[in-house]
């Protein structure tokens, strides 16, 4: 069944305490995975497989996981185990099993003579931020280890910037009809003496989605205004639009994925109390 939204707003993985098995490179370490700079990746010294594992700074909720910008293939697979205790002791509470990194396109949706059989369900520009999710029934987590398996990855490596766990916020009525996709090009133009339209300063495009939510419950609405406060424009969330739809339809696969992505809150944000019992609020997520 297809789910609302989802945001992973409280990251439980920045405030742990990380290792990798077998090591990491020594210029490009586990703790990468959890600041936001875009050079700043964890990146492993073979295509073995490679454990990170955490302990987290006390036991949480979690129901989501993410594993943002990495370069991982439609071979690699992902597992996440979480425990009771720390250094994955004591009850194994979650094991998702080894599950593939990435959706490919189903053979329907893939253009003759130009994509790949077996290509990742996402565009060019998204091959740049792939993201691996995992949504599931909530544990209270004190540590935890994910398996990445990828033993044909053509970079011979394999790597990661960010990876977030913890619990998602998901509303019981979800978005309003019409949300907003865009693509946020900050690049700079100027014309040049020949009339020409030149690109001197050039940055790469990052995802935006505005959106609506106009049907909020009480506990939805108060729970809302609380991550808005939160986070408010300094935090980073996972945000999803279309959670899980690839389970009802293959072809959703890169509505999923293209509505995805580690963001900050960037636009207005005020709760209204539209009708009785019913309140509103406008949110605009844009990817870091």
């Amino acid at each position: 069944m297809s789910a609302n939204l989802r945001i992973l707003y409280d990251d439980k993985a920045i405030g742990a305490t990380l290792s990798a098995s077998p090591s990491l490179a020594s210029t490009l370490p586990v703790g990468n995975l959890k600041t936001l700079a875009r050079s700043e990746v964890a990146r492993s010294t073979s295509t073995a497989d490679q454990d990170i594992l955490g302990n987290l700074a006390a036991s949480a909720p979690c129901t989501c996981m993410a594993l943002w910008r990495h370069n991982l293939t439609t071979d690699a697979t992902i597992r996440l185990r979480l425990y009771s205790a720390v250094d994955q002791g004591g009850t194994l509470l979650y094991d998702s099993t080894a599950v593939p990194a990435l959706l490919a396109d189903p053979f329907g949706a893939l253009l003759g003579g130009y994509d790949p059989l077996g290509g990742a369900a996402m565009g060019e520009y998204q091959q740049m931020a792939r993201a691996s999710v995992l949504y599931f029934a909530s544990v209270s987590a004190r540590s935890f280890n994910l398996t990445i398996s990828d033993a044909s990855n053509p970079d011979g490596y394999l790597q990661a910037a960010r990876l977030m766990l913890g619990a998602y916020w998901e509303p019981t009525q979800g978005a309003d009809y019409g949300p907003e996709f865009q693509w946020i090009d900050d690049s700079i133009q100027a014309r040049a003496a020949s009339g020409a339209l030149r690109t001197p300063i050039q940055r790469g495009p990052v995802r935006q989605v505005t959106l609506s939510l106009s049907s909020l419950a009480r506990a939805d609405a108060t729970a809302l205004a609380a991550i808005a406060g939160r986070v408010g424009r300094r935090g980073e969330m996972w945000f999803s639009l279309y959670p899980g739809w690839t389970a009802d339809d293959a072809g959703a696969a890169a509505l999923e994925y293209q509505h995805g992505f580690v963001g900050k809150l960037v636009g207005p944000h005020g709760l209204s109390h539209r009708l009785p019992l019913t309140w509103g609020d406008r949110l605009q997520i844009q990817e870091v």
